[in-house]
């Protein structure tokens, strides 16, 4: 019965034609034209009668088009990545070559709620418009990195904001919003000499062998060489015979852990910036030093790095990536012990003492924010309210104001301060 009641108002709401405004607009003529009525009023008369004919004209014109529109269908463009706190993004909606009449335009309107954290949602709404199909922009403004699942719906209005007629069903609009990386400094410095693990090549008399080495999770199931795995009874990765010498591994480690069940705004705050961080210190290295490869580990699973196809699809899965609670992560049986190891943390880590103590044969490097009066960010970038949050900006759990420093390694803190307004 409940889900019955809903799709009538929804078709009720689709159907009917005319904004608040022309409610508005409809209700003063209608009282008008009681008082001329009533009393006799010319000009009461006059201003109701116009205002009723402006509206049965952009009603029936619209009703007209809207039958003539009716299998129109947006195609949106999605070839373009989305970041967040990054002003001028649109989404392209395309309609062909369609025109509508005058005094009318075609609009597209983007709307639904935008995950950022665990039971934190802000609720977007976006709209942009043409006065021919041929290309709709919809202004994209989002403050945090995030995957939001929208509905997208085609109207055509009149340019006095007195009708508007929905055309067609609403369309799925799925938008990845990655964070930015950081323009104004390079993330990280380190040595590479000290800070690589050397994966040489596995050297046999077997010649299809000599540029091969050990499979490492992660790995592309294609690059396999499922003979020579046969033969020697363990998985053996191919490795270009153009390439022979040393490959670089470095294993970074992003900890998105907080004890708290549901994220408050600092949490969001450090975990985006830590993100942002985190992917600039990647693309650097992979910038200076192609050569290198990347295994990373998440609470999500682990992955290995290794071109700019690799780093585009992890940024759009780091950006839907939340925190978990400590002992929900996904297990990693082959993490080394040894060599050297980065690490991405916030102040939300209440483990991380303990991961230090697993990992003390490694040299640790620790990139982490901190609470505390260093770089003040606000909550939200400007004053587009495109995106609206909810209660939960009222939710106060603090970061910690230090990191555990690891023995015979490097730690890097950054402070942040959040300025709700």
């Amino acid at each position: 019965m409940g889900i019955e009641l809903k799709e009538l108002a929804k078709s009720i709401y689709r159907g009917y034609p005319l904004t608040a405004t022309g409610t508005l607009l409809f209700a003063a003529a209608i009282y008008l034209l009681g008082l001329w009525k009533g009393s006799g009023n010319a000009y009461a008369f006059i201003f109701g009668a116009s205002a009723l004919a402006v509206l049965i004209l952009l009603v029936s014109d619209g009703y007209i088009q809207k039958f003539r529109f009716r299998h129109a269908t947006p195609v949106l463009d999605s070839s373009h990545s989305v970041f967040a706190r990054l002003k001028g993004q649109v989404q392209a909606v395309h309609l062909g070559d369609q025109k509508c009449h005058y005094f009318y335009r075609f609009h597209f309107v983007i709307r639904g709620p935008f995950s950022v954290g665990r039971d934190s949602s802000f609720s977007f709404r976006a709209e942009g418009a043409s006065p021919d199909g041929s290309l709709i922009l919809v202004p994209l403004n989002f403050p945090y990195s995030g995957r939001g699942i929208f509905k997208g719906s085609l109207l055509l209005r009149d340019v006095f904001g007195l009708v508007r007629f929905f055309l067609g069903e609403d369309e799925r609009v799925e938008i990845t919003v990655e964070a930015p990386l950081f323009p104004e400094k390079a993330p990280v410095h380190f040595q590479p000499a000290s800070s690589m693990e050397s994966s040489r090549k596995m050297q046999t008399s077997e010649e299809e062998k000599y540029y091969m080495r050990e499979y490492i999770p992660g790995d592309r199931l294609k690059d396999i060489n499922w003979k020579s795995s046969i033969r020697i009874q363990e998985l053996i990765t191919r490795i270009s015979p153009i390439s022979p010498e040393q490959s670089h591994l470095l294993h970074l480690d992003f900890r998105a852990f907080n004890d708290q069940g549901m994220d408050s705004p600092e949490a969001i705050l450090h975990l985006n910036y830590l993100k942002s961080w985190f992917i600039s210190f990647v693309r650097v290295v992979h910038r200076d030093h192609p050569e290198y490869r990347f295994r990373v580990r998440t609470p999500a699973g682990s992955a290995l790095l290794e071109s700019d196809e690799d780093l585009d699809r992890f940024s759009r899965e780091l950006a839907a990536l939340q925190y978990f609670l400590p002992g929900q992560e996904a297990g990693d049986v082959d993490a080394p012990r040894t060599g050297e190891r980065f690490i991405f943390t916030t102040g939300f880590d209440n483990r991380l003492n303990s991961f230090l103590q697993e990992h003390s044969a490694e040299r640790l490097n620790i990139f982490g924010t901190v609470r505390g009066p260093g770089r003040e960010v606000r909550f939200l970038p400007d004053w587009d309210l495109s995106c609206f949050p909810g209660f939960w900006i009222f939710r106060r759990h603090k970061a910690a104001q230090s990191l555990s420093a690891p023995s015979g390694g490097n730690l890097v803190e950054e402070k942040l301060r959040l300025r709700l307004v």
